[in-house]
């Protein structure tokens, strides 16, 4: 019965997301619901089908800051993973809840955790753009220059994704413009590879190398030149060939 109760205070925090207008008599409502399931004897660290706890679902939505306090004040894990190995900080990182991360943070969530692929909340907030994140993350600690099982950081995943104003924000708090990754490439290599003349003209203003070759002997020039000769890259040609000026 715990398990049930714990389950459905996370639904009913989807339900109020979703329901009508009227936020803050929504609000109220929610405060009150989850208040009465806990004090029915749900148990706050019970886990779904996902290993998702009431917390870690909460914190995917933007503005549920006092329910998220409200779990913690009973006792909510602050760090529980599910069961991909994410915490309530990556989940409210990577859906761009900075209201949460701010909480999490304050209330002793561990910046410095990552999930089974070795990404973390930093990761998380930089591969989808969320710049603002990515600096409170940062300056709680968060190493700008982590690593995920193959070696990529938060900069390369942001350049790969076209994620600009997070690449900027990590190179202005330091990341290594040239760092490599498990098969030599850069995150010069990883905005030739996405083909996007943004990210390139972004890291090459910064003093990311265009010497620096991958494991296969490739610069990022010779990337984006395989890309822009590829026709099923076709679609986006231009983008490669307007890389591939920046790089010469």
């Amino acid at each position: 019965m715990v398990m049930y109760i714990s389950i459905a205070a996370a639904f009913i925090v989807l339900f109020f997301h979703f329901a009508g207008t009227r936020r803050n008599e929504i609000m109220a409502g929610l405060d009150r619901a989850t208040r009465d399931i806990i004090k029915f004897g749900a148990d706050v660290n019970a886990k779904d089908q996902d290993g998702s706890t009431a917390l870690i679902r909460t914190s995917c939505l933007s503005g549920y800051e006092k329910i998220i306090a409200l779990l913690l004040d009973r006792g909510a894990f602050i760090n529980a993973k599910d069961h991909e190995g994410r915490t309530a900080l990556m989940h409210s990182s990577m859906h761009g809840n900075a209201g949460a991360v701010r909480l999490l943070i304050a209330r002793g969530a561990d910046v410095r955790i990552c999930d089974q692929n070795g990404q973390s909340a930093l990761m998380k907030a930089a591969s989808h753009d969320y710049a603002d994140i990515v600096g409170i993350l940062v300056e709680a600690g968060a190493p700008v220059d982590s690593r995920d099982e193959f070696a990529r950081t938060p900069l390369m995943a942001a350049a790969f994704n076209g994620c600009r104003e997070s690449l900027k924000a990590l190179l202005e708090k330091g990341a290594l413009p040239d760092a490599v990754d498990c098969n030599g490439a850069t995150a010069l290599m990883a905005g030739a590879e996405a083909g996007d003349p943004s990210v390139v003209s972004i890291l090459l203003e910064k003093g990311a190398s265009k010497s620096i070759l991958d494991k296969k002997g490739d610069s990022a020039l010779a990337v984006a030149e395989k890309n822009a000769a590829d026709p099923r890259q076709a679609a986006k040609k231009k983008m490669f060939e307007a890389a591939v000026e920046l790089l010469k």
